[in-house]
Parts: C-alpha cells; sequence; structure tokens
C-alpha cells in the first residue's frame, strides 16, 4: 500500500518539466506512438540491384536475426524484404510460423542467382532441399517491383 501511494505521489500528480506545467506521467504513457505501440525488430538495411531496380532489404546475417526474421510483426507491408545468409548446415527449414502473412521466398546462389523461387504460407513449415547462400523473403506483391523470375541475378550482396 505504501508503495502504491508513493507511486500515485510521484507519477500521477501534475509535473514540471522543461518550462511546461500540468501534464502528468499517465498522459504522457498514454499517448501512443507508431514506435512504442508497435515497435519492430528491423534490422541493417542493404540496397540490392534487382532486375526491376535498386531496393532496400533488411540483412539477417546473424543467428538471432535469422531465427526472428519476420515473426511477430503485427504486418508486413508491400516492399518488405529480408536477405538472410545462410549456412548451408544451419538450416533446415523455412518455419513460417508466427509470422503474419503469407511469403514470396527466393533461394539464390553466390553470385545471386535464383536457384529456386515460391510461396510459403502463412503458420507453414517448408523444408530446404536446394544448396543456396542466400535466402530472400518478401512480401508477395513486392515482386511486381522486383520483377524476378526464374534464372534472374540479384547483385549487391554482401560476402560471407
Amino acid at each position: 500500500m505504501v508503495l502504491h501511494t508513493l507511486f500515485n505521489w510521484l507519477f500521477r500528480r501534475p509535473i514540471v518539466l522543461f518550462g511546461f506545467t500540468g501534464c502528468t506521467f499517465d498522459s504522457i504513457l498514454q499517448k501512443e506512438s507508431p514506435d512504442s505501440v508497435n515497435h519492430i525488430q528491423r534490422f541493417e538495411q542493404i540496397e540490392l540491384v534487382f532486375p526491376g531496380g535498386n531496393f532496400l532489404v533488411e540483412l539477417a546475417n546473424e543467428n538471432h536475426e535469422i531465427a526472428l526474421g519476420f515473426r511477430f510483426r503485427p504486418q508486413i507491408k508491400e516492399m518488405d524484404a529480408m536477405l538472410f545468409t545462410l549456412d548451408k548446415n544451419a538450416i533446415q527449414s523455412l518455419s513460417m510460423e508466427n509470422v503474419s502473412r503469407s511469403l514470396s521466398y527466393v533461394f539464390l546462389n553466390e553470385e545471386g542467382r535464383v536457384i529456386e523461387f515460391g510461396n510459403l504460407d502463412k503458420g507453414t513449415v517448408h523444408p530446404i532441399h536446394v544448396e543456396a547462400k542466400y535466402l530472400l523473403e518478401f512480401h508477395p506483391d513486392s515482386n511486381n517491383y522486383f520483377q524476378i523470375r526464374e534464372n534472374s541475378v540479384i547483385f549487391g550482396l554482401p560476402d560471407i
């Protein structure tokens, strides 16, 4: 009870902050900003050269980034794309669990040439049957811009 009273006295009374008065911590906390409500862990972005032009994609090259990927994002926007660097012995399947929507994917060899592409439904697991150096996952509508086709080559891939 004492802690509750102390909390109310400290944080629920009007405060003076840099000359502004009458504002309470409750009113500050209740103001919802897009970053605080829908915090999205974004990774480093790199620019890749697709057949349709140059586009920024997120790079997942650390184990924790690869494991997280697009999981737990409330939405995946049309131009969201993520490039995963693959260790041929590390990733055995693609898990779409806790991903908010279906995604398109492309496996690339070390030169950036498309080996396999397709779509993954949310909530599914897709075994990997190709030896690829990179995996690109993206919103299915992004390919209207990327224009990836069979045997396309993507440039600007990072060295692993």
